[in-house]
């Protein structure tokens, strides 16, 4: 055997033997941070940049599961709907529908505070896809509703929770979010509210 092949082998087991021994640590810090949570919640979002000129202020709902990967960093997979209705007075019909579906880090810049408090800001950063479409527009002129299409969807924002009870908790974020659209991006605001049920001891 090529000695260099050979040398070539080791260097990719011991990468994989430090990707898993990190696995390990990460899973192992997560075990000791607060456990896994499921979010609730919905409110407005709105149309920004030259998208605002077409559509109005929508509205939207959804939910999530978190899980701690540290006690300042969470991973939290989200499921959200959103719709923005035409602004115009002549067109009836023609909504923006946006299913969006994908993960967000959550980080805790106080988290590691020896005083705990019940109030918690965070900063968040997410990646994800969305399912968009415009509805049919049924009057001036009826036009069929749109073919649905998936794009690749990121934003960032921030947040803050407020712990009501040991297994409840009141959310706000606001997270600017950007859908690669065909031609030209989409970009809205969403300002959401819920629950988070946290499902640890």
């Amino acid at each position: 055997m090529d000695f260099k092949d050979e040398n070539l082998k080791k260097g990719e087991q011991m990468k994989k033997g430090l990707l898993t021994t990190l696995l390990i640590l990460v899973l192992a810090t997560g075990a000791s941070a607060a456990g896994p949570a499921i979010y609730a919640g919905g409110g407005v979002s709105m149309p920004m940049g030259d998208w605002a000129d077409f559509y109005k202020m929508g509205f939207g709902f959804g939910g999530g599961f978190g899980y701690p990967v540290t006690p300042q960093f969470e991973v939290v997979g989200k499921v959200f709907y959103n719709t923005f209705p035409v602004d115009s007075d002549v067109i009836e019909g023609g909504d923006f529908i946006a299913i969006s579906f994908g993960a967000d880090v959550h980080f805790y810049p106080m988290a590691n505070n020896a005083d705990e408090s019940a109030f918690a800001p965070y900063l968040l950063g997410g990646i994800g896809m969305s399912s968009v479409k415009v509805k049919e527009i049924t009057a001036p002129v009826a036009v069929p509703e749109g073919e649905s299409e998936t794009d690749l969807t990121f934003g960032f924002g921030a947040g803050f929770q407020y712990e009501m009870s040991p297994k409840m908790a009141l959310w706000v974020e606001a997270k600017y979010t950007i859908i690669s659209t065909e031609g030209a991006s989409t970009s809205h605001l969403p300002i959401f509210a819920g629950i988070k049920f946290n499902l640890g001891e």
